[in-house]
């Protein structure tokens, strides 16, 4: 089992040299639980849908059709809903820095977000027979987690079996107003209903909405706290989003989910540190960042992984170099 986890340690790690080098994301979306390793884009609809307002978010229900036309539509609509808001954003840097004001981070972090969504969108039209196989596997797993008895408690067959016949085509829309419903009453906390919103959160980052993922990531982390799977996502998506300080939180409540379950010095862990490593990367702080990759990187050494140990080094390198840049003196 042990060789098993530190092959897909070994294997995030790559993952990770590759997204840091090309500029993309760091962070890893995995997670070891009692039932195994976990490893983790629905689309921003069109803006003219009916929309429901909700917790910040919009959800607007637009269904496509679950084949070769109706994925290629949504993420041709994706792609031309982010290329409209980049460019609204863009004329509000433009008009700050026409005034002489200064340029709000947050709507820097939201344009660098979008930017990202809008590669994964074209990323899933340059292969839209990938991406449709993607869709039926997240749609599938979403289907899983409706198979919970408990469920059953707080919701009526019927209203399971409408969302689960939803489903089915592509659409979760059922499924959402469920667990809007749900999450206005709830009382406790409900693993269950937590695995619909991480699934719902799946489906939502499948179709490249990230605000909505992290919505759903958000309410399964509030429904199981304590799962360190549902707290990486979030934390993921958060980091995506530009929210660092709020990602460094969630992985920060992920490692001390997981020192509970496994030793300081075994690989989850590991993911744990990278992560942390990564968020304050993100965040500029590069002491910080350093600190947590080498944490992760003696996990690692420790595993006896030896001839892949460069690889997990790489991030290390150049944040001492960022580190060096920034503390010289003005």
């Amino acid at each position: 089992m042990i060789e098993i986890v530190i092959g897909i340690l070994v294997f995030a790690g790559i993952v990770t040299v590759v997204l840091l080098r090309k500029g993309k994301f760091g962070s890893l979306k995995l997670g070891l639980g009692k039932d195994g390793v976990k490893a983790e884009v629905e689309a921003a609809k069109p803006p003219n849908a009916p929309a429901v307002q909700n917790d910040q978010v919009t959800t607007q229900h637009i269904h496509y059709g679950l084949d070769q036309a109706g994925i290629t539509k949504l993420f041709e609509d994706q792609e031309k809903n982010i290329e409209e808001k980049i460019l609204k954003l863009g004329e509000r840097v433009k008009d700050s820095l026409s005034s002489g004001v200064p340029v709000d981070q947050k709507v820097i972090a939201e344009k660098t977000s979008l930017e990202q969504e809008l590669e994964g969108a074209r990323a899933k039209l340059a292969d839209t027979q990938k991406a449709l196989a993607e869709r039926k596997t997240v749609l599938a797993e979403t289907e899983k987690a409706l198979e919970n008895e408990k469920l059953k408690n707080s919701v009526s067959e019927e209203e399971l079996a409408e969302a689960k016949r939803k489903l089915e085509e592509g659409d979760a829309s059922a499924l959402e107003e469920l667990l809007s419903h749900y999450m206005k009453e709830k009382k406790s906390q409900d693993e269950p209903w937590a695995a619909v919103a991480h699934a719902l959160g799946k489906l939502a980052e499948d179709r490249i909405d990230y605000q909505t993922a992290q919505k759903y990531y958000s309410q399964a982390v509030e429904l199981a706290s304590k799962n360190a799977l549902y707290l990486n996502n979030a934390g993921f998506m958060a980091n995506i989003l530009g929210e660092h300080d709020q990602a460094i939180e969630y992985y920060e409540k992920a490692l001390e989910s997981d020192l509970k379950s496994f030793e300081p010095e075994h690989p989850t862990v590991a993911i744990d540190w990278n992560n942390l490593g990564f968020a304050w990367r993100e965040k500029g702080e590069y002491d910080k960042a350093i600190e947590y990759y080498e944490k992760a990187l003696h996990v690692v050494e420790k595993a006896g992984l030896q001839h892949r140990v460069q690889l997990v080094k790489k991030p290390i390198l150049p944040n001492r170099k960022n580190c060096a840049v920034t503390s010289r003196p003005g």
